[in-house]
């Protein structure tokens, strides 16, 4: 019995590592997140310079510590991949600051109080995206789920350009400012 116990003691240590971490950038020209599961919330601030990364998340692996730097290109990347584990990420944005996102199991939740170009994807979950009123460049795509928009219209001569997906789940574009909750 004791042979046994052992290792399942061990095995589920190595899931619950992780925790609560805090980052802060100046200097990105974009942010790149890729998330196996959990939540992402997303806003952007008036009179925000920095970039303020929040993840409570865990796991083995990326979800317990996570990848984040600001790569050669100038972009930041988060990546917070894993079969085991996820958590909760915040991400607090300067206005009109381009990003991408990409969740494997959750949801996506995201505030704009300006245009900006952005990218939303997840595989299983949905997504909610609150930008202020008017045309964009907008491109939806869904295998099983739905899609609603409301107060945005579609334009492809746009000057941003905002992209979802979801293979299972919903898409919801609202115009509204601020954050989604």
């Amino acid at each position: 019995m004791l042979r046994i116990a052992v290792p399942l003691l061990t095995l589920s240590a190595c899931t619950v590592g992780g925790g609560e971490r805090h980052w802060s950038f100046e200097d990105a020209k974009g942010v790149w997140i890729e998330v196996g599961s959990g939540n992402v919330n997303i806003c952007a601030i008036d009179d925000r310079e920095s970039i303020d990364v929040s993840w409570d998340g865990g796991g083995m692996g990326k979800p317990a510590n996570p990848y984040i730097e600001v790569e050669p290109d100038g972009w930041l990347t988060f990546d917070a991949r894993g079969l085991l584990g996820g958590g909760e990420l915040e991400v607090m944005l300067p206005q009109g600051l381009p990003f991408e996102v990409y969740l494997e199991r959750g949801d996506i939740s995201v505030g704009l109080e300006t245009g900006t170009d952005l990218i939303a994807c997840v595989a299983a979950g949905s997504i909610d995206i609150h930008i202020p009123e008017g045309s964009y460049d907008i491109e939806l795509q869904g295998a099983v789920g739905s899609w609603e928009t409301s107060g945005v219209t579609h334009d492809p001569d746009s000057q941003h350009r905002v992209q979802a997906c979801a293979a299972t789940g919903e898409i919801n574009i609202h115009s509204g400012e601020g954050n989604p909750d």
